[in-house]
């Protein structure tokens, strides 16, 4: 009676074998693939946390997150560093619903301008690139500020290209740091009024040291450059004049709006350079380089003060001959 009694449990404990391996066999795949799984994960981190760590931050600070349809609303663009910066190139993306209708660089901490911000309406992108001397590192640093309009209502999406936009660290190498952008997401309605944020502004621009140099070019003309900035309402233009005489009863300006470097007419070096700084609230600083070749104006000045004379000379016996 035992013998048969064993020979039929044997099947069933050779069943219950087999499960119980099965179970074993899909733990370990189970625990392997767990395994695999989180360490992909871990390099994945390891991989993408120095990116995010080192990346600089394009931020956006909007005036308000409801904005109304009929009128125009400021947005500043800041960026973040944690390591000094001192070129900076971004570009920044627009859905086709809202346009920038200004742009401000007040209180930017770029201090010179190798791109001015300017809209293209046909890629909807504002581009801009700039220099700091010295690098920015820190929290909040205002790049410029936007004033945008709505042409609908509806949802709205700003945020920085990532891929196009770049920055250079404050190193003797100029070390690459990559751009992350922290989106802006706006509601813009017809039933909000917008404040209107324009600040009185009657200071000048800031004080500046133009500069002649050779144009980088064939004919290495001589030129001009210049640059300032405005901490208020932002810059509006420059203009140059260039002239003989520096005396009130003889200088006149010929004002001619451009931008820096200017070529010089006067490549012999003879006059006075005037440079008018302006900004949009019409605040107006001048500065003047007098003549590299002073022997060059003094002459010229000379030969008018001569025939001033000899006009007041002529003039005075004209009178007494007449008398």
């Amino acid at each position: 009676m035992t013998t048969k009694s064993i020979s039929k449990t044997s099947p069933s404990l050779l069943t219950i074998g087999q499960v119980d391996m099965r179970h074993r066999l899909l733990h370990f795949w189970f625990v392997r693939a767990c395994a695999g799984l989180a360490w992909a994960i871990s390099f994945l981190i390891l991989a993408v946390l120095p990116i995010a760590a080192h990346a600089a931050t394009v931020s956006f600070d909007p005036q308000e997150r409801t904005v109304g349809l009929d009128s125009a609303f400021d947005v500043g663009v800041n960026i973040d560093a944690v390591y000094p910066l001192n070129v900076i190139s971004i570009v920044i993306k627009f859905p086709d619903t809202v346009v920038p209708i200004d742009v401000t660089d007040g209180n930017s901490i770029i201090n010179y301008w190798i791109e001015y911000p300017h809209y293209d309406p046909h890629t909807h992108t504002l581009t801009l690139a700039g220099m700091i001397p010295g690098g920015f590192v820190g929290t909040g640093g205002r790049l410029i500020t936007l004033k945008l309009q709505g042409t609908e209502p509806g949802r709205v999406r700003l945020e920085a290209d990532t891929l196009t936009s770049i920055a250079y660290r404050n190193t003797p190498d100029a070390q690459e740091e990559a751009i992350v952008s922290v989106p802006l997401t706006l509601t813009v309605s017809t039933h909000r009024n917008n404040i209107d944020n324009t600040m009185s502004d009657k200071i000048a621009p800031e004080s500046f040291a133009p500069a002649i140099v050779r144009y980088p070019d064939e004919q290495g003309d001589w030129a001009v450059v210049f640059a300032t900035q405005d901490k208020g309402s932002g810059m509006y233009q420059y203009e140059v004049s260039e002239s003989r005489f520096n005396v009130p009863f003889l200088r006149r300006y010929l004002w001619r709006v451009v931008e820096s470097p200017y070529v010089l007419h006067d490549q012999l070096l003879g006059s006075y350079v005037h440079i008018r700084a302006t900004d949009k609230a019409g605040n107006e600083r001048i500065e003047t380089i007098p003549p590299i070749r002073p022997w060059y104006v003094f002459e010229s000045q000379w030969i008018a003060y001569g025939l001033i004379f000899a006009a007041c000379i002529l003039g005075v016996w004209w009178r007494k001959r007449r008398s």
